[in-house]
Order: C-alpha cells, then structure tokens, then sequence
C-alpha cells in the first residue's frame, strides 16, 4: 500500500523533425482533463509535494521518506497502467471525524513504459504478388493505425525513401510513382515512450 494525504506532481504530412534518423522523445507527465486521469512515464521517477490549499501558487511541502530513503525521491511505480497513493482512513471533511467503517482515501496515477504500436496500410487499385512479395500498380494511398495501452498515442512520424521525418496526420496518395520506395514510420504515446522505427519497402509499377 502507497500512502499519502494529498499528491501534487508537480499526406498530408506536416512538420519537419530533423533527418532521417528517429527522433527519441523526452519521458513526461500527462495530465487528461476529459477524465481527471494523471499519466506518468515508467521509467521516469516522481516526487510528492503537500500543500493545505488548492491554489497553484500555494506554498508546497515535498515529502521525503526516513524509513524508505532508498526507494524515494524519486520514486517509481512498480505497475504498468493503473496504480495508487492512499491513505488508510478517511476523514469527515466538515467534522474532521474518522469515517466509520474505515475507508481508504484513494488517488490513482496511471504508469505508462510501453511505446504505441503502428501499422502502415497499403492501398492500391491493383496490387498482386510475385513469390510473396507484393507489387502495386497506379496510384498507392498509404495510411498508419496506431495503438497504445495507457497514455494514448501523441505523435505518428513518417519518412519515404530516407526523407526527414514527418509528421503524419492522415492518409495520403502517391500519385505517379515507380520503383521502390522505402517507407518508414513511428509513433510516441503522450509520456515519450517511442516506438522503434519500423521500415516496409514497397514496389510501385
């Protein structure tokens, strides 16, 4: 059981990123406010901060930890997706009285050290396959799907035939292409765990 009162922690194709080497993004904190639901990097650690205000500005205490110096500050969560801060009992706010029978206060942090997985979709008027090896004729629209577990995807890259990184915001045509075309592509959810670039060649006729 983790305890604490209160937890504050503290194409078209568009975007150039830089070369054609993958860019590995920086771990962070996510916050979706449709939900209420704070996502943190797993392999980022976290500190815990008390204030007797909800005012932003408010004066903040860290908590530091004697018995468990060791594993705090920071501290990491041991579980993928959902994990918890409690405090074992609760109290009446209005008359400050324990809460009979007893009951956990509850704050749930989501942990995410996963990286999304893509897919890249190929789609052609005609297409047939010569010793399992796929050839496309006339103008190829490709797209990417992406899924993520926790966090949620961020950001979807793409570059073709070795061209800097893009970024992909929906499907697109090549309209009039021939040969080979070398397509690679990533994604990175919304605490910066990065998928490793997946590459697919393709031949247009």
């Amino acid at each position: 059981m983790k305890k604490l009162c209160t937890i504050l922690v503290g194409i078209l194709i568009i975007s150039f990123v830089g070369a054609q080497e993958q860019k590995e993004s920086e771990f962070k904190a996510y916050f979706n406010e449709d939900n209420n639901r704070l996502f943190v990097n797993k392999e980022q650690g976290v500190y815990f901060w008390i204030s007797t205000s909800p005012d932003e500005d408010a004066k903040k205490y860290r908590l530091l930890s004697d018995s468990s110096k060791k594993y705090t500050n920071p501290m990491y969560f041991d579980t993928e997706g959902y994990n918890t801060v409690r405090s074992p009992s609760a109290v009446d706010t209005t008359t400050k009285r324990t809460i009979y029978p007893l009951q956990d206060i509850v704050f749930k942090v989501y942990a995410d050290g996963i990286p999304p997985v893509s897919a890249l979709k190929i789609v052609s008027p005609k297409a047939r396959y010569s010793k399992g090896k796929p050839y496309y004729e006339g103008d190829v629209t490709i797209s990417i799907s992406v899924r993520d577990a926790v966090s949620g995807n961020d950001k979807t890259f793409i570059s073709i035939d070795d061209e800097p990184f893009k970024e992909y915001l929906k499907e697109f045509t090549l309209k009039g292409s021939t040969g080979e075309l070398k397509i690679k592509y990533y994604s990175v959810d919304k605490v910066g765990n990065t998928e490793e670039a997946k590459t697919e060649v393709i031949t247009i006729k």
